[in-house]
């Protein structure tokens, strides 16, 4: 009952059984990571498998950086695929959101005395994205955060020609010139623009227009 409810927390369909000498886990999860790191604070993990459970959609998808930020799970809901930053917490490498949850991500970054830095991801990254994106849509959308505070938007352009010519055309990258919350809002408006039919050409045009009206403000104490 303890492992069940410890997996509970991070999926929606489970079965367990146990051969005596160990418990097999099946779970359905957008968070696989998240369920991982959950096991291995309470035992061996003797192997495990990750298959995707997202079907061929066909039409435009999007993919994103993590400097996105959408309402809880909407990501999983609306099969937006998100590309990590990496943050480095005293010397070790973590996935933002993959390793290091947000809520945990803003407790070390709370403690002053705790080295903490961030880098863009890494060309490989968005290729990774594009080709896991491809074989779920014909069409990507590719949103950044702002080419002024960072270098995600160039890793994007990066990945975009390590694609064969012939996909390249079906990869549409746009600078959001934005971030956090303002980069979400353009997301969700990408995505009813996306479910509205709309060809990828007309969506960045609609994207483009829209960022010039986002305006962030900032506070200090």
């Amino acid at each position: 009952r303890d492992l069940f409810a410890l997996v509970r927390e991070h999926g929606d369909s489970i079965a367990i059984s146990d051969d005596g000498e160990a418990y097999n886990v099946h779970i359905h999860t957008a968070r696989p990571d998240h369920v991982r790191r959950a096991l291995e604070a309470h035992g061996a993990i003797l192997r495990h498998k990750v298959e995707p459970l997202f079907r061929r959609r066909g039409g435009t998808g999007m993919v994103v950086d993590t400097a996105c930020d959408l309402p809880e799970g909407a990501d999983e809901d609306l099969g937006i695929l998100t590309v990590p930053f990496l943050v480095f917490v005293d010397g070790v490498e973590h996935r933002d959101r993959a390793d290091l949850p947000k809520t945990e991500f803003y407790e070390k970054l709370a403690d002053l005395a705790l080295p903490l830095s961030t880098s863009q991801p890494p060309p490989a990254a968005f290729l990774d994205a594009y080709r896991r994106g491809r074989e779920l849509y014909d069409d990507l959308l590719v949103l950044t955060l702002s080419s002024r505070l960072s270098g995600s938007n160039g890793s994007a352009l990066n990945a975009l020609r390590l694609l064969p010519e012939e996909q390249r055309t079906r990869v549409t990258v746009i600078d959001s010139r934005t971030l956090s919350t303002g980069l979400g809002l353009l997301a969700l408006l990408a995505q009813d623009a996306i479910e509205e039919g709309l060809a990828p050409d007309a969506i960045r045009q609609r994207v483009e227009a829209a960022r010039e009206r986002v305006v962030s403000l900032g506070y200090m104490d």
